[in-house]
């Protein structure tokens, strides 16, 4: 296997290709049994490469630069359903190779913010995350930070003994060992922030000074009482995962608050009937009921997942008005499907592709 991941990394020239050239890595490690029952499907690169150029628009991106010059928050790109990168990788290439940008004369270090600022990424499998933040970082490679995040996109509510919810300002974390704790939201939205937090806990010392810069009274309060519970946790639990947990899961949570101004993505392609884990199938049915999507009983089991999340994502996180999907046939023909669809989307559906008459 090491001979035969060596040889596929051989062939490539990993700065200067400008498509998914992990996803056969990613291949080698996740059997496609697996990936199947992720619904997980490879998007070719022309097709991904074509959705971003028709939902990335030049005006969309000097309207972006524009912000970022005034020091302003971008309202960047989202994959929701990342996985290797396929659509990171071309978003990056959309907006590195518009006229917008030309014509900016950025700096170097310039131009690489803002680019790094207009892409996120997330996706349920640690190692699609990974292999996609390894592409991000190829094509960017002086980013200082990359938005790739390992979490449910979806936020579907879950029962796990450790848990990061919202409420108010305030995020409320629960350890494996029932301790808890409250951060402030406003904490969060640094990485640096929550790094030298954990990595202060772990080594057992002091607040960090000036870690609370910009908070208000309470909220300063709030996050010191929270580091001190941290120390404990850490010492007592023998856990020193946090700074990874907190950062991912904290990810789709703040940016459903951000937002962002398009998304590209190919979600799960798998129906209800052949999610595996019994929790997993409640929890999306519920979510398919509560969205008005639940297509009864009789058809229930062939509710199509991409469509749900299609729906959800665009709900959660979209604040623009263009998207770029690529769903399976039976999002759009099976169980009902089309009908709420539709219904959903009426008047918002300007083009649609059928693959199959492609071929």
């Amino acid at each position: 296997m090491v001979w035969n991941l060596t040889a596929i990394i051989n062939r490539y020239d990993w700065r200067r290709r400008s498509t998914d050239i992990l996803r056969s890595l990613y291949g080698h490690f996740i059997p496609g049994k697996h990936r199947r029952s992720f619904g997980e499907y490879y998007t070719p690169d022309w097709l991904a490469e074509h959705i971003c150029y028709k939902i990335i628009s030049e005006r969309y991106i000097k309207t972006q630069l524009n912000r970022f010059r005034n020091g302003e928050a971008v309202s960047g790109v989202l994959d929701p359903f990342c996985g290797s990168g396929t659509f990171l990788v071309h978003a990056i290439g959309r907006i590195s190779n518009s006229k917008a940008l030309s014509e900016a004369r950025l700096s170097e270090r310039q131009r690489v913010d803002f680019i790094s600022s207009m892409i996120y990424g997330m996706d349920i499998h640690p190692v699609a995350v990974e292999m996609a933040r390894a592409n991000v970082r190829r094509l960017l490679p002086s980013a200082d930070q990359i938005n790739v995040y390992q979490g449910d996109s979806l936020l579907i509510s879950r029962s796990d003994s450790s848990v990061l919810s919202v409420g108010g300002e305030n995020m409320f974390l629960e350890s494996p060992g029932g301790r808890k704790l409250i951060i402030p939201k406003s904490f969060l939205k640094t990485n640096d922030n929550i790094r030298a937090f954990v990595e202060s806990a772990k080594d057992g010392a002091k607040f960090p000074p000036g870690l609370d810069t910009g908070l208000n009274m309470d909220e300063s309060d709030t996050v010191k009482q929270a580091h001190y519970i941290m120390t404990d946790i850490i010492k007592e639990e023998q856990n020193g995962i946090w700074y990874w947990y907190i950062v991912n899961q904290a990810a789709p949570i703040l940016l459903k608050e951000k937002k962002v101004g398009r998304i590209v993505s190919n979600p799960p392609w798998v129906a209800l009937q052949e999610i595996q884990v019994a929790t997993r199938k409640a929890e999306i049915t519920s979510m398919a009921k509560s969205m008005g999507l639940y297509v009864g009983r009789v058809v229930a089991g062939k509710l199509d997942v991409a469509m749900l999340a299609m729906a959800r994502s665009t709900g959660l996180y979209l604040d623009g008005n263009r998207t770029g999907w690529v769903l399976p046939q039976g999002a759009m023909t099976g169980a009902g499907n089309w009908e709420k669809l539709t219904k959903l989307y009426e008047g918002r559906m300007t083009e649609m592709w059928d693959l199959g008459r492609l071929v």
